[in-house]
């Protein structure tokens, strides 16, 4: 499961679930990447390249990667920021979703895993 907000750029999903997104707006000679990062201590906890694909950048995070987004035991859900990077020749930007502020942080609320998923045989 995962939703994200097209306005706000909130995101939704389970840990441990795969989950994937378009960004538009970063010029085709730019490489994009995007990470999570624990709000409170600005660490990140996962970062993924883009593909490009008719213009747009794709970010798919597979499974593994989301279950680096721990929901501590006990909790109904866990907040964390995200942010989008763009690269070129040894530039490196972070971009403002929509319309917001260089202060404002982009959340992702992640709920518990509910399922595992694998399967032995």
């Amino acid at each position: 499961m995962f939703k994200m907000d097209d306005k706000t750029g909130r995101q939704e999903t389970f840990r441990g679930d795969s989950y994937g997104f378009t960004v538009t707006g970063i010029p085709a000679d730019w490489e994009a990447y995007y990470a999570v990062f624990n709000i409170d201590t600005q660490e990140i906890l996962l970062e993924v390249q883009s593909t490009k694909e008719n213009g747009v950048d794709k970010i798919y995070v597979p499974a593994d990667e989301s279950d680096k987004l721990v929901v501590p035991q006990g909790k109904k859900s866990m907040t964390y920021g995200w942010a989008i990077k763009r690269k070129k020749n040894g530039y490196e930007d972070t971009t403002i979703i929509k319309d917001g502020e260089a202060e404002d942080i982009t959340k992702i609320v992640v709920l518990p895993k509910r399922a595992e998923g694998s399967v032995n045989g």
